[in-house]
């Protein structure tokens, strides 16, 4: 991942990808739709690990390192609650679509 893309950038992407999923969900998008957005995932996560990197190399006072860190942390977690929940929007939907069809 190019190390110099900005989070706003990363947050439109999200933003772009939100978006996608809500206006154009359709059978022939699954598959783009799952790579995207497991290229997202891999590339935040790259992300916050350069950043923890970052911060354990360049943050000499251990309090604001110690700071630094549980903020990545609470990132990373914000993160994979939110990937969790597009997952479980995705599993209803298809759920709910293919009841939808048997009937």
């Amino acid at each position: 991942m190019d190390e110099n893309k900005t989070w706003s950038e990363l947050s439109d992407d999200l933003e772009d990808l939100t978006k996608n999923i809500k206006s154009k969900i359709k059978d022939e998008y699954v598959d783009d739709l799952k790579e995207n957005l497991s290229n997202t995932i891999n590339s935040t996560s790259e992300l916050i690990k350069s950043i923890e990197l970052s911060v354990e190399a360049s943050i000499k006072d251990e309090a604001i390192k110690k700071e630094a860190r549980d903020m990545i942390t609470n990132l990373a977690e914000e993160l994979k609650i939110t990937v969790e929940n597009i997952g479980a929007l995705l599993k209803n939907f298809y759920k709910n679509k293919n009841n939808l069809e048997e009937e």
